[in-house]
């Protein structure tokens, strides 16, 4: 397994296990929660947020606790902008989510998150070139890996496009024998 980053996955890195193990997608022998209480919290505050009936003591009671965790400031019901907000939403909404990006980072879930903002553009490597680049290494003289703008790009001949097709998942060919009116979902043809 790599990362696109240059930064090494360790959470819930178990080093008692082989490493096969611990590489090997699929593997399963690493016991991980698949819901912890941070991610119910963010849950909870976004989805309140969306509503419009988030407040100042749901904050409180949720994302402030993990803010006083990792020893940041409290989050208020009307944060300040902030000038990189480019998906069209308030700045409240906004920073909830610029937290569950740093939150839940490495856990798998942005790739759904931005399917639910819909946002998947932003993982477009033509519309953002930038995407793949990782950890600032400098110019490095005689590295084994590729630098970009002094940035680690681990895949340097992959690029990715994202077709509004990927907002939906496609109906599993059996599904749809064993169902003629079903019909397949737009854009995933047969």
């Amino acid at each position: 397994m790599t990362s696109s980053t240059g930064y090494c996955i360790r959470k819930f890195n178990n080093t008692s296990l082989s490493k096969y193990s611990r590489e090997t997608i699929g593997q399963n022998t690493t016991a991980a929660p698949l819901f912890w209480l941070a991610k119910v919290y963010l849950d909870f505050a976004e989805a309140k947020a969306e509503l419009g009936t988030l407040t100042q003591a749901d904050l409180d009671n949720t994302i402030n606790k993990l803010q006083a965790r990792a020893g940041l400031p409290n989050m208020t019901i009307a944060p300040a902008a902030d000038p990189a907000n480019n998906m069209g939403v308030s700045n409240l909404i906004w920073e909830i989510r610029r937290v569950r990006r740093c939150e839940l980072m490495l856990d798998g879930y942005r790739f759904y998150d931005l399917i639910r903002w819909h946002q998947l553009d932003k993982l477009d490597s033509q519309a953002h070139p930038n995407i793949f680049l990782g950890a600032n290494v400098g110019n490095v003289a005689g590295a084994k890996f590729t630098v970009v703008k002094g940035y680690v790009r681990s895949t340097p001949d992959k690029e990715r496009v994202y077709a509004n097709k990927y907002y939906l998942y496609p109906i599993p060919s059996g599904q749809l024998v064993l169902n003629s009116k079903l019909e397949q979902n737009p854009l995933w043809t047969k």
